[in-house]
């Protein structure tokens, strides 16, 4: 099997944890440019002007880049991970877990949204204090995460004096 190919039988946890990570985030980018890409257009009306030009890219060919031009793509039928104690296949991460990743982002971006112009919505407007109605938006979802984040800590610390 050529070096350039991974097929290591036993990968520590922080790696196999980073390659997870490092997958999700090039689907998030993916789908982020998408959607970014569709909002610009129904808000322009219309589809937008390409970023580049075709005749403004850099040229290349197929072979470009490749530690073997011309060779067949990699098999990963035999690939296995130890991750801690437990050895799993591929694929790390199913479709499923990705989209509720992604809903919950997308819950997150909707709710900093909400957080920083919360003139939308009457409710969340008399929720939020006097004080971090005065920040601007940014901060004011800084306070925001703040908050959460102390709120969690205390019911986590309540959750294990109860559970001992």
């Amino acid at each position: 099997m050529p070096a350039h190919i991974m097929s290591t039988k036993s990968i520590p946890p922080s790696a196999a944890a980073t390659m997870h990570w490092q997958a999700i985030q090039t689907i998030q980018f993916k789908l982020v440019s998408q959607l970014a890409y569709k909002s610009h257009t129904t808000a322009v009306g219309g589809p937008s002007q390409p970023m580049a030009r075709t005749e403004d890219l850099p040229a290349y060919s197929a072979t470009d880049g490749g530690p073997n031009p011309g060779s067949s793509p990699p098999s990963y039928d035999d690939m296995t991970f130890t991750i801690g104690s437990r050895t799993v296949t591929p694929p790390l991460v199913s479709i499923g877990q990705l989209k509720s990743h992604l809903r919950l982002l997308g819950m997150f971006a909707l709710m900093k949204r909400k957080i920083e112009n919360p003139d939308s919505d009457p409710q969340l407007a008399e929720a939020i204090p006097l004080p971090a109605k005065a920040l601007p938006p940014e901060e004011r979802w800084v306070w925001f995460l703040e908050l959460a984040v102390e709120r969690y800590v205390m019911v986590r610390a309540e959750a294990s004096r109860t559970a001992a």
